[in-house]
């Protein structure tokens, strides 16, 4: 069984400083940097440590002759890294020596004698043969930091993101050369029935790596490319998307941004290293032995997936990859237009469909308030007729045999009780459905708001979530690193190994609360059900809730709370949608009322017209007849007009139907009253329960903090050995427990605001600006003469 094989990500480079030193200390001396060979990685690790240098020395007196590039390079082979190594340390005008590289870590693991402090900040004591006592190297003047991913966590990450039947392994093929059959056994180890991984040694251009892949493969695994030049890469990436081909890019996350498809290594790693390397060389330029300090590192993963890459060569991760991943180029246009709040709002109360229903009632009532005054409207028939009658019969001043005639009559309704009761009525109704579509409105505000802020509630959740699975990994690493130097069990491991599967399960189960509710805002706002969109987080001047400063002086302590209250339950009772529509049907049943008790002793009064004319006659008695002995002269026209009054002075079922009527008044009164009571006591209700998820925000947030120093406190002393794991899961536990209940408490207050504002009949959206001095004005009034 071989020992693991390690990222060779050995370009790191390590860094050097005087912490805290005596302005009248002593120079560190002169660094040497010694490097495998040329390599771009390794020349911008090199200057990015001299960088990390100044950076941690800039308020330091101590001087130091640290180089931005390395000072000894060599050629790529264990003999030459030897040679310069044996340089250096017989070079007596050099301190310290920082070895950066595969080879370079061979040749220092060969040498039991050192002269002098050397550092390796990336090393595999395993592979390179280094020594180890626990924690630390145990050998005079050595120090080397350990924890770099080895190539089996690696293997089975790429295997559960890429699954493919046909992977290889690149290389270069000077590590792959210097123990081929080692590293063939590790693939073969790591891969399985479905994914078969071959070992492919790569060269120093991007062209001969393309080529050296073979046709069948169907995903890359991209190890230590020592040589590739920076300019090679992006044409590397390229040229195995073009062919289709998905990606694991172990030099991080940098690659995945040029186009690679996922990485484990975040975009940190290398500087947390560097950082740890430079205090440890200060300590020895204080007096430390390097052999005696801590070789430990815990390596951090983070799972980082190119969306546009994925969308390009058709590979998908599966969902339970994609909610714990970092997801680059996630497809902006996708994501939708920015929403806020007030836009929320505006949306729904333009485009909700169950607002759109409700205003069609008080379309409906206007349409039967016009309807109750058509009753007044005069009335015109026309009706015509053609007769042919027995010739005996006829008569020429009664009707010819044939006749054609015609016929116009008008009515018009002058007073009938019920009629003037049922306009009354109706204009009641109509200015009733008015409230009923601004009750609509203010829910639909509540519901826009409230869907609004369960998608925050809802993505914070996940992130927060996210982030404990970040933790839950590099605890799992930490107790891997505790197992390697036997400061614990393998019950460690397996322990964090559930913690990791339970967290990915919170994950998941947070995912979709957060796309249930984007669903659920986006049906409250009438658009695709999946469209996406991004959010904003609500502030005060952009939430436009109604806790301006004015208010806050208001629930600031409890007299004044008292009287914020007393003014709410004033604003309530004013602009109550359902108080007044209650009002309004009250008033609607009373007018009917009134018109049935009229029409117990008033009459009906209409007025008829009536005009008629014979069109054309024929046969007997058809002539003109001009009258003459006392007889009526025939005419051709008659019209007439009556004026017609109707009392019905008995009719039993008018007054069962005028008892039912006063009855449902006498209800509508009493709901009137309950309703009025009810509203008092919820927005009563609703200014506790928002006060005191106010209260509850900084209470919230302190033990969230409290909860985030104890786990970090707890973590470090977990990696100490000072704490079991127990103690380590029950800090995490408790800062994540903590952590989402300082996110819901915003939420919560949030959300209990609109609560108030609802109660209140009212919503700092709809106002103008003038329609908020106004509210304060009011609010402060009613403060003044509260006081009085």
């Amino acid at each position: 069984m071989h020992p693991p094989v390690r990222l060779p990500q050995i370009l790191g480079c390590l860094a050097v400083l005087g912490l805290g030193a005596p302005a009248s200390a002593a120079p560190m001396g002169k660094v040497a940097i010694i490097i495998d060979g040329p390599s771009d990685l390794a020349n911008r690790s090199v200057a990015s440590l001299a960088t990390e240098v100044e950076t941690l020395l800039s308020d330091r007196t101590r001087e130091l002759s640290f180089p931005r590039t390395a000072t000894h390079v060599g050629d790529h082979t264990l003999a030459r890294a030897g040679a310069l190594l044996d340089e250096v340390l017989s070079d007596r005008t050099i301190d310290m020596v920082v070895g950066v590289g595969y080879f370079i870590g061979i040749a220092v693991g060969e040498r039991q004698n050192l002269s002098k402090p050397v550092f390796l900040p990336f090393a595999e004591p395993e592979v390179q043969g280094l020594p180890k006592n626990g924690q630390v190297s145990g050998r005079k003047n050595l120090h080397y930091l350990g924890g770099l991913l080895n190539l089996e966590v690696e293997l089975r990450r790429f295997r559960d993101v890429i699954d493919k039947k046909q992977s290889v392994y690149l290389v270069d093929e000077l590590i792959a050369n210097s123990r081929p059959k080692a590293i063939q056994e590790i693939l073969d180890q790591e891969g399985s029935e479905a994914m078969k991984v071959e070992l492919v040694p790569a060269g120093d251009s991007a062209a001969k790596i393309l080529a050296a892949i073979p046709e069948t493969t169907e995903a890359v695994f991209i190890g230590s490319l020592l040589r590739l030049p920076f300019s090679e890469v992006p044409i590397l990436i390229e040229g195995l998307n073009q062919r289709g081909l998905p990606s694991y890019a172990s030099q991080g996350r940098s690659w995945v941004e040029q186009g690679a498809f996922v990485s484990l290594v975040p975009e940190d790693e290398v500087q947390r290293r560097l950082r740890r390397v430079a205090l440890y060389m200060d300590d020895v330029a204080d007096g430390a032995r390097p052999s005696q300090l801590s070789i430990v590192f815990e390596p951090r993963t983070e799972l980082v997936i190119n969306m546009r890459t994925a969308r390009r060569i058709r590979v998908w991760p599966s969902f339970q990859l994609l909610t714990e991943a970092v997801l680059l180029d996630d497809d902006p246009e996708d994501r939708g237009e920015q929403l806020s709040i007030q836009l929320a709002v505006e949306l729904a109360l333009a485009e909700n469909r169950d607002l759109a229903a409700v205003r069609k009632e008080s379309a409906i009532a206007g349409a039967d308030y016009k309807q109750s005054w058509s009753r007044f409207l005069p009335t015109a028939s026309a009706s015509g007729d053609a007769t042919w009658i027995d010739p005996d019969t006829a008569a020429p001043f009664l009707q010819a045999e044939r006749s054609i005639n015609g016929a116009l009559t008008v009515n018009q309704l002058l007073f009938e009780p019920t009629a003037v009761a049922a306009i009354g009525s109706a204009d009641a109704n109509r200015r009733a459905a008015v409230e009923v579509v601004r009750t609509s409105v203010l829910d639909t505000v509540q519901s826009a708001a409230t869907a609004y802020l369960s998608v925050l509630r809802a993505r914070t959740t996940e992130k927060i979530n996210r982030d404990n699975l970040q933790r839950v990994r590099a605890n799992l690493s930490l107790a891997e690193i505790r197992v390697d130097i036997g400061s614990s069990g393998r019950e460690d491991v397996f322990r964090w190994q559930s913690e990791l599967a339970d967290s990915r399960v919170e994950v998941i189960s947070a995912s979709a609360q957060r796309n249930q509710a984007e669903i659920d805002l986006n049906r409250v706002l009438n658009r695709s059900l999946e469209s996406a969109f991004t959010t904003v987080e609500p502030t005060q001047p952009e939430s436009g809730f109604m806790i301006t400063d004015a208010v806050e002086a208001f629930i600031d302590n409890p007299f004044s709370f008292r009287v914020f209250r007393d003014f709410m339950s004033e604003e309530a009772q004013r602009n109550s949608p359902e108080v007044q529509e209650l009002e309004e049907r009250i008033e609607s049943l009373r007018a009917t009322l009134r018109g049935l008790k009229q029409r117990l002793f008033l009459p009906e009064a209409f007025l008829t017209g009536l005009f008629t004319h014979v069109l054309a006659r024929d046969g007997e008695a058809s002539e003109p007849f001009d009258g003459g002995d006392g007889l009526p002269r025939q005419v051709d026209t008659v019209w007439e007009v009556a004026l017609n009054l109707q009392w019905t002075f008995f009719d039993y079922t008018r007054f069962p139907e005028i008892k039912s009527t006063a009855e449902s008044l006498e209800q509508l009164e009493k709901e009137l009253a309950a309703a009025t009571q009810s509203i008092e006591a919820g927005v009563r209700q609703a200014l506790h329960q928002a006060g005191a998820s106010r209260a509850s925000v900084g209470l919230r947030r302190d033990a969230a903090q409290a909860a985030e120093a104890n786990f970090s406190l707890v973590t470090d002393k977990y990696r100490q050995g000072e704490v079991d794991i127990i103690t380590l899961l029950d800090a995490q536990n408790q800062a994540l427990t903590a952590n989402l209940a300082a996110a819901n408490a915003v939420y919560d207050f949030l959300v209990d605001f609109v609560s108030v504002e609802r109660a209140a009949g009212g919503f700092v959206f709809l106002e103008s600006d003038d329609g908020k001095a106004a509210f304060e004005a009011r609010l402060q009034s009613f403060a003044t003469e509260y006081q009085e």
